[in-house]
């Protein structure tokens, strides 16, 4: 029978396959996964990459019985210099916040980074699709609006809305709440003939889609082109 590790050494194992840094954050994101009752998709990626350490760890249930309680590993301290912290964002886009310690600055030109970019932004609306709303911290929705340009904000709501067409009248208040100097600058909300037209359906196959797909609850609210093939539940 091959051997099955425990809980410590799958912490030891992960920590060796990521490196102390990785494996910190992971560390770190067991209250905000504890709360949320789910993985987000940069927990399930870092995951993914590690590989197989044992039992999977695909449910946030099996991630907080293996770190519920760990503590993060010490690491060597390097200055947080303007060059260090894009080395850093860029191998891993998640790190461009820190509370406190990163200017807004620094994150405006990590945004520039088409990796960083591209990651962050596919994320929220992945969390768009699923939830409906960006649920995020109102400190981390701060920071992004203090350090991302107008015409990136403006960009970013394109971007969402363009993966969660469904969703625009869900998420865009929020959005509004969080991004307020780009506000005057948004396109008017879709009408309901430009979401059919978006769709590819006529007003009866709206009707009918949605009517089946209301029996899954609330947030089913309809097919969401170029989602990346996540369900928005």
């Amino acid at each position: 029978m091959p051997h099955v590790p425990d809980r410590d050494g799958i912490r030891e194992q992960l920590a060796a396959t990521l490196g102390p840094n990785t494996y910190n954050r992971l560390v770190e994101s067991v209250p905000d996964t504890r709360r949320r009752g789910r993985l987000r998709f940069w927990q399930e990626e870092l995951l993914c990459r590690a590989g197989p350490v044992g039992p999977p760890l695909a449910t946030a249930e099996e991630f907080l019985r293996v770190f519920d309680r760990a503590t993060v590993l010490s690491v060597p301290s390097e200055p947080l210099t303007r060059e260090v912290y894009l080395r850093e964002v860029e191998q891993w886009p998640y790190a461009i916040f820190s509370p406190g310690v990163t200017p807004a600055e620094w994150a405006a030109t990590a945004w520039e980074i088409n990796r960083v970019r591209e990651e962050l932004s596919g994320e929220m609306a992945r969390t768009v699709s699923k939830c409906g709303e960006l649920a995020y911290t109102g400190e981390y929705l701060r920071f992004l609006s203090e350090s991302l340009s107008v015409p990136r904000q403006v960009e970013l709501y394109l971007h969402i809305r363009g993966r969660c067409v469904t969703r625009e009248p869900e998420f865009r208040p929020g959005f509004e709440r969080s991004f307020p100097a780009c506000v005057p600058l948004l396109p008017p909300s879709l009408t309901r003939q430009q979401l059919l037209d978006v769709l590819g359906l006529a007003e009866e196959e709206y009707h009918r889609q949605t009517a089946g797909l209301a029996q899954f609850g609330p947030d089913s609210v309809g097919p969401d082109p170029g989602a990346g093939g996540e369900i928005p539940f």
